[in-house]
């Protein structure tokens, strides 16, 4: 067995902490990059700002692909059971709507509540919003 010696441990120990403060630098630069929120659709206040036509072509691939976004109480549902939609829902101000919005969209994925609508991925939020377009 190798002798440690005081040299040795300082030198693992300057490893250590300059991965550590690496690590730490990362994490807090991940938050100045933008996080891939799907503000094309996230953008809508509700749905100010958005030209409807696009809305309304996409959900007619969602009810297309998943025809059970073409009950309007299902659609209803998933917003309104959700919180930050939910919250987007009874909120009047645009930019608290919208950020609500965000936040949802971000949480679907981090939830793994998307759906796969011709090659696009999207949150089960945005899915029920451009649904709300078709009828």
């Amino acid at each position: 067995m190798a002798k440690m010696t005081r040299r040795a441990l300082i030198g693992a120990g300057g490893v250590l902490l300059a991965g550590a403060a690496i690590y730490g630098t990362g994490l807090v630069g991940c938050r100045f990059v933008d996080r891939n929120v799907p503000d094309f659709f996230a953008a809508v206040d509700p749905l100010e700002g958005v030209d409807p036509e696009i809305l309304r072509t996409v959900g007619i691939a969602v009810v297309a692909a998943y025809p059970r976004y073409s009950l309007p109480e299902y659609a209803h549902a998933k917003l309104a059971g959700k919180t930050h939609t939910a919250a987007a829902m009874q909120s009047t101000c645009p930019v608290e709507r919208l950020a609500r919005f965000q936040a949802q969209c971000c949480q679907d994925f981090d939830d793994d509540k998307f759906v796969v609508v011709e090659g696009w991925i999207i949150s089960e939020t945005e899915a029920a919003l451009c649904a709300h377009f078709v009828a």
